[in-house]
């Protein structure tokens, strides 16, 4: 069961009128650890008070009340004396169960006066590890990857049976279409740092089972070894995800991969040195910044991008096309957010590129429109612990994704979609607005 720590914040001023009453919470206590069970806070304690007296919580969409309802004598035996003991009611607690969020405020009504005492925070979780020479490492996320690196979660019997189906359905789904493919795995920074990492690395962690569990596939591809020979030139010290130079050796191997090695020398290898501050520089305070080789702003390529959806991350898609690349071929790319500096380098040899963000999970729709030559499932190290489905819509997707978009961002959406104009890309700006349309609070 998840837990997280949480504080308690002042509302009330020095000058400000009080309740008349005695109050404690007992769950969350302040700067302690409390469960978090399905996605639900319990706020337990007690208020004494002579007054009719009522619970406030007040969240980010609305103000709820609930009445003191919970039996607590224990509460009158050790704060009332005899005399006294009388005057109030026993039944002086709360046990109230809310949706969690990061913070909500907690206060007392009475007499139809409200009195807004302090706010519930939850402590952010640092999600930045400070290594040796100050390189920075990804911490508590949902993939756990520090245990992952520690040894100390690995994959489960179920995890690596998923991943054998998973398998089995590519390779079937690839010989139906007559594909060649590959599965690309980034490696994690830590595996290429392990002496600036904190915690030394486990025996046996998921990685090592993947690789095992598949050593007979030669179209899995894991360059660890090629980017370590660079590596403070393919990863930073800021930043989870690689370089472009990282990229640009990735993309090495993925042509050696699919035997188009000798289109090699097509590849980009022009750079400079910049300053960023990376996802992870940014996360600190004050920020960090650090040296990462970034592609020349006029590398020479003719690669456009003829269409892009307008989503961030998990369910983008964008289509590039170069006139002027060494093959006429069509790559589909099933990747995540280390495909994103990826597709600078293999549009110059590919003459179009679909890259659509499912984190390597494979959807048939957009096989069936593009019927591709090559075709590039990538994930990265840490999310190996979660297999992709075989077959999963990325417009559902895509649909539950705009669930989230106010009516404002809707119409944005909506308005960048109708200046896609490309015919080869007609399929996805249809679909999209379909998606868009079908938004309960879409006004077109």
């Amino acid at each position: 069961m998840p837990t997280r720590e949480f504080k308690y914040l002042p509302i009330i001023s020095a000058d400000q009128k009080r309740p008349n009453a005695r109050w404690w919470i007992d769950t969350p206590l302040n700067a302690a650890s409390c469960a978090v069970h399905n996605d639900l806070l319990e706020i337990k304690g007690w208020v004494l008070s002579s007054q009719n007296t009522s619970i406030l919580i007040r969240t980010s969409l609305k103000t709820y009340e609930f009445q003191l309802t919970e039996e607590r004598p224990d509460v009158l035996t050790r704060l009332l004396t005899a005399e006294t003991i009388g005057n109030f009611s026993s039944k002086c607690g709360f046990d109230i169960k809310i949706q969690f969020e990061e913070h909500l405020d907690f206060g007392l009504k009475q007499d139809g006066c409200e009195y807004w005492i302090q706010v519930i925070a939850a402590v952010a979780r640092p999600k930045v590890l400070i290594g040796t020479d100050n390189w920075l490492f990804l911490d508590n996320d949902t993939n756990r990857s520090v245990d992952q690196f520690r040894g100390k979660f690995t994959l489960s019997t179920e995890t690596i049976l998923r991943w054998r189906d998973y398998y089995n359905w590519i390779r079937k789904k690839a010989s139906d279409a007559d594909l060649t493919w590959q599965f690309f795995v980034a490696p994690a920074k830590e595996e290429l740092f392990p002496d600036f990492y904190p915690f030394n690395r486990g025996k046996t962690t998921p990685i090592d089972q993947f690789l095992h569990e598949f050593k007979l596939m030669d179209n899995i591809v894991y360059p660890l070894t090629q980017l370590h020979e660079a590596r403070e030139l393919s990863y930073y010290r800021t930043d989870t995800h690689w370089s472009d130079y990282g990229a640009y050796l990735g993309a090495i191997d993925i042509l050696k991969g699919f035997k188009l090695g000798s289109h090699s020398d097509r590849l980009i290898n022009s750079f400079k040195a910049v300053s960023s501050k990376g996802d992870l520089g940014s996360k600190l305070f004050p920020e960090q910044t650090s040296t990462s080789l970034l592609l020349l702003s006029n590398a020479p390529t003719s690669a456009i991008k003829i269409f892009d959806n307008g989503i961030s991350n998990i369910g983008r898609i964008w289509i590039y096309e170069n006139i002027k690349s060494s093959t006429e071929y069509t790559l589909l790319i099933f990747g995540d957010s280390f495909s994103v500096n990826l597709i600078a380098q293999l549009a110059c040899v590919f003459r179009r590129i679909v890259y659509a963000h499912t984190a390597a999970t494979f959807d048939q729709s957009i096989v069936d429109q593009e019927h591709p030559d090559f075709l590039l499932l990538q994930t990265n190290q840490r999310f190996l612990a979660r297999p992709p489905e075989a077959n999963q819509s990325i417009w559902d997707t895509i649909h539950d994704k705009l669930l989230g978009f106010t009516p404002n961002d809707l119409i944005l959406v909506t308005n960048h979609m109708n200046k896609q104009q490309d015919q080869s890309s007609i399929f996805y700006t249809k679909k999209m607005l379909e998606q868009l349309y079908n938004q309960p609070h879409h006004h077109p």
